[in-house]
């Protein structure tokens, strides 16, 4: 079974009342892009319910190599990256797992190190 994972995108790119839903997928099915959005839809259904079945699938887009290949052992990207020193400060997915959500994680982490390093 593949790695799914899932992110609501913003509220702008859906008509008033409806959500635009992007899902990731690291791996693919033996049946590869055409055996796909079934076992999305499974795994979507046990996170939350079957208000899934309504949702209506848009699209899917097939990008080989998108992020680095991840074997484990992997980092844990919950873990915040240590200063470097004092005043100086890293983000990026670089010291995490690779992809977006890890980048804007790491980014958040080090702008509030930021704000509480000035608060000195």
């Amino acid at each position: 079974m593949p790695q799914i994972f899932f992110g609501m995108v913003s509220a702008a790119y859906a008509p008033p009342g409806k959500h635009l839903v992007s899902v990731v997928v690291l791996g693919l099915p033996p049946g590869g892009a055409a055996g796909i959005e079934s076992p999305v839809l499974s795994q979507l259904s046990e996170w939350f319910g079957p208000i899934v079945r309504q949702w209506r699938h848009l699209k899917t887009y097939l990008i080989r190599h998108a992020l680095p290949q991840q074997l484990p052992p992997t980092s844990d990207p919950t873990v915040p990256q240590p200063a470097v020193g004092p005043g100086i400060f890293v983000c990026g997915e670089y010291g995490s797992l690779p992809g977006i959500q890890w980048a804007m994680l790491s980014g958040s982490r080090a702008a509030e190190a930021v704000i509480d390093h000035l608060k000195l």
